[in-house]
């Protein structure tokens, strides 16, 4: 499983290489754990599974450092019946993405983090630091740009009519209403905050000045962290780089900007695509031999849902 900020993602292999598939928005307000186990068991339903075929579930989430968090996970999941192992989703992303553990993955959707790791086994990151404390380049940070925007323009310190227009049917509701969420539940405005970049992405692939300025910059300060991972990369390492999460997969405008301005300095960098989605990088951390099966089975979703 991928379970993001906004979408959680449930894959399930055997070892013949069939595979099922599904992909959900998470319920809003609803706690990633409590979310997670709803899909998982919609989904073992639907595929037609058993609690009992699955050996284990891997699970990809933002909150897999915080061993608090992934004990709740893992503890709602055992009262279920089943056995789970819970990750960062940084490393998950990355050991789909490049599942020659050598390089880095640039991740954005809801979040964002910069992941790399050497020929040596050390890992080096950038960003990933929370909603609040930065995630860089992300939709959140894209979407946040925006509604702030727009309430300067209604406070009449700016012009974004565009936003202030369309914002309130982006979310379905208020900026006011958005305001007083913000205050008393960030957790939930997150996903609500996010869900503006698509806006300011069709805004601004429509023309609007205001909205390619904010994709501009947030593009500028993703690779800004991207660049903080590269200067540490080591010398006899192949500069790899490829990318995650569904901002970056849903927007190649948006990585092309990230790689021009990698591009303006000068560095010799092999840009890859993705081999596989986070969901196989999350089986591929606890079954690394099933790399080949997977390979084989891992090319039907709908990743741009």
């Amino acid at each position: 499983m991928d379970v993001g900020g906004t979408n959680i993602d449930c894959v399930a292999v055997n070892e013949i290489g069939t595979n099922f598939e599904v992909h959900q928005v998470r319920p809003f307000g609803v706690a990633a754990e409590i979310a997670a186990r709803d899909v998982l068991l919609s989904f073992i339903k639907s595929s037609q599974l058993k609690k009992s075929d699955l050996s284990i579930v891997s699970i990809g989430w933002k909150q897999g450092r915080n061993k608090t968090k992934s004990e709740s996970m893992m503890s709602i999941l055992a009262k279920e019946g089943i056995r789970s192992e819970v990750y960062w989703d940084a490393e998950t992303a990355f050991t789909g993405a490049i599942p020659s553990k050598v390089g880095i993955v640039a991740l954005s959707g809801t979040g964002s983090v910069i992941y790399g790791k050497t020929s040596k086994g050390k890992n080096l990151s950038s960003a990933g630091w929370s909603a609040i404390l930065g995630d860089p380049g992300s939709a959140f940070a894209i979407g946040k740009a925006a509604i702030i925007l727009a309430l300067c323009d209604r406070d009449g310190a700016c012009k974004a009519k565009s936003l202030v227009e369309k914002i309130p049917d982006t979310i379905d509701m208020t900026l006011d209403e958005l305001i007083f969420l913000a205050d008393a539940d960030l957790n939930s405005v997150v996903p609500k905050i996010a869900s503006v970049a698509q806006l300011v992405f069709r805004l601004a692939n429509q023309g609007d000045l205001e909205c390619t300025r904010i994709c501009d910059e947030a593009a500028k300060d993703f690779a800004m962290h991207l660049l903080t991972v590269v200067a540490n990369w080591p010398s006899h390492d192949p500069l790899i780089i490829s990318y995650a999460g569904r901002l970056m997969l849903a927007q190649p405008n948006y990585r092309q900007s990230i790689k021009r301005y990698i591009g303006d300095n000068n560095i010799e960098i092999e840009w890859r695509e993705p081999v596989f989605r986070p969901p196989y990088g999350a089986i591929l951390m606890q079954y690394p031999k099933m790399l080949e099966t997977i390979r084989q089975s891992s090319v039907s979703f709908n990743w741009h849902h």
